[in-house]
Parts: structure tokens; sequence; C-alpha cells
């Protein structure tokens, strides 16, 4: 019997649906992992989610997937934690899981009730530690994560079939965004500058607070 010799390729999967291209992208959350582990099996502190593109600034993306470690802040970290915090916050403000809060206040929030809701956020190329160089892997860009109604990401291209299905009491208006006095307010501007799910029960929009302050 004659036989044929090949070289396996190193991935036997088919088309890869994980999202490569950066960009700021309308997604929905498909899963929210408390408990995640890294590659080696070892645990980590935080959350994970995972996401899938509805819309967005970089065409054909749509359906493609993702995900965003929210890593707990510790002291040692280079700004004592106060970034960590930060993304955490806006990705629980963003997805309407944390009514109300004020800045240092301690919360308490049900991270599987994400499942099903809409944001938006931005993408874009890690960089390798030593070169600076940008990788072929996608991080969120600083602390840029976005309620669907907020003027900050009005121009980005947002899936409305996805949209309708949002109860009422999770949409806002421009005016929940505007900043007030005391800290309060809704503003959601980016951290730092840079460029269908089946309906849910209707809960509490996202509370007035300015995401600025967090």
């Amino acid at each position: 019997m004659s036989g044929y010799e090949f070289d396996c390729p190193e991935d036997f999967e088919g088309q890869n649906n994980f999202l490569q291209e950066p960009g700021t992208y309308h997604v929905v959350v498909i899963a929210v992992d408390e408990h995640p582990t890294a590659s080696n099996g070892t645990m980590l502190d935080g959350f994970r989610v995972d996401f899938a593109v509805l819309d967005g600034t970089t065409p054909g993306q749509k359906d493609k997937q993702f995900n965003v470690m929210f890593f707990a802040p510790k002291l040692t970290d280079k700004n004592g934690g106060e970034f960590a915090k930060r993304k955490q916050a806006r990705f629980c403000l963003a997805t309407g899981i944390l009514p109300k809060a004020s800045p240092g206040q301690r919360v308490t929030v049900d991270l599987q009730q994400a499942a099903g809701r809409q944001l938006v956020l931005e993408l874009e190329h890690q960089k390798d530690q030593q070169t600076g160089q940008p990788t072929k892997f996608l991080q969120l860009a600083w602390a840029n994560i976005y309620h669907v109604d907020d003027p900050a990401v009005a121009k980005v291209p947002k899936d409305a079939t996805a949209l309708a299905l949002l109860p009422v009491g999770l949409r806002k208006r421009p005016e929940d965004f505007a900043k007030k006095p005391g800290g309060q307010g809704g503003s959601g501007g980016a951290a730092k500058p840079s460029p269908s799910p089946a309906p849910l029960p209707a809960t509490p929009a996202a509370g007035a607070m300015n995401l600025d302050d967090l």
C-alpha cells in the first residue's frame, strides 16, 4: 500500500470565528465566567466576559467573538488598582447591572445578569512588552466601555434590530449622560482618548452617575 506524506496544520479548526480586527464595536454579552482560569489551569482573580459583535466601526466583523478579562484590583498595580476598578465599574454601568453607585462606594452586583445585555467598547492590538510592537491579540482600549445610548458613541454603527430587543428600562436618554453637580450624571466619556439576543425582563437602567468619576 502506498502512503501519502503531508504536514499537519497548527490548527485543525475550520474558519476562525474569533475577532482579530481592532475597532469600536456594538456587542452583546454571551456569558460571564466568574471563576476564570489561565491556559495552564491557574485560577485568575477577576471575571472574564465572552462577547459577540453585532456591528461596529470595522466592517465585516458581525458575529465574530472575543473575550475580555476584568482583573480584580490589586494594591500592587501601578495605580493602586484604580484602573482595574474603573474597567469593572464601567462594564457594570454600561450593561445596567449596577443601577446606582457613588465613587468609592463598595457595591454588590449579579454578574450573570449581564448575559444578553448590549454595550459598546473599543478594542486595540496588544503590544509586545519587549519590542513595543503591536501583536495579533486584542485587548480593551483603556476603559473605553459605553452604554449603547451614550452620546460619546452615537456615531458608532449599531445593529438596530438588536437594539430594538432591549427593554425600555435598559435604554437611556441623552440628558441622562449630562454632567451634574456633586459628581452625579451619566457622562460616558472615554477613560482616555483613542480613536441577536432574546429579550430580557425590564430592569432599572444604569443609574445616574458620571462614569468619568470612576
